[in-house]
């Protein structure tokens, strides 16, 4: 029972650290035959357009609430507990199982482990370490 604990845990952080936060939006800007800019999401076609990063972030009217502070906290305080465990089943002797999108578990090679460590020690330290 203990060995299929670890072994969600080990997926459940392998899946967190994989996940790319979400990504900006592309916006596209271009000059039209009048020397007009535009900005859009679809640039038009044969004209050149330049894409553009779109950085977000909070303004003065969109702090967070004291309840999604409160929040974070606590998702924090999971992944940290999660990824404490995750670095232990990674660092013990035994073997490590993993299970891919298809459901077929396999054991890890020691060269898995020990790159999946190194993700496990970056997770506790990113989610632990107090900011």
């Amino acid at each position: 029972m203990n060995r299929i604990r670890m072994l969600s845990s080990v997926c459940l952080l392998i899946a967190l650290i994989s996940t790319p936060a979400t990504a900006a939006e592309r916006v596209y800007k271009w000059t039209d035959a009048e020397g007009n800019v535009h900005f859009g999401q679809q640039p038009p076609t044969g004209t050149g357009a330049e894409a553009l990063d779109i950085k977000q972030g909070y303004t003065a009217e969109a702090k967070p609430t004291d309840e999604e502070r409160n929040d974070e906290i606590r998702r924090r305080r999971d992944y940290c507990k999660l990824a404490q465990q995750n670095l232990e089943a990674l660092s013990s002797e035994g073997e490590v199982k993993r299970k891919d999108e298809y459901g077929n578990v396999t054991d890890m090679t020691e060269e898995e482990k020990a790159a999946e460590r190194v993700r496990a020690e970056a997770a506790v330290k990113s989610y632990c370490d107090p900011e």
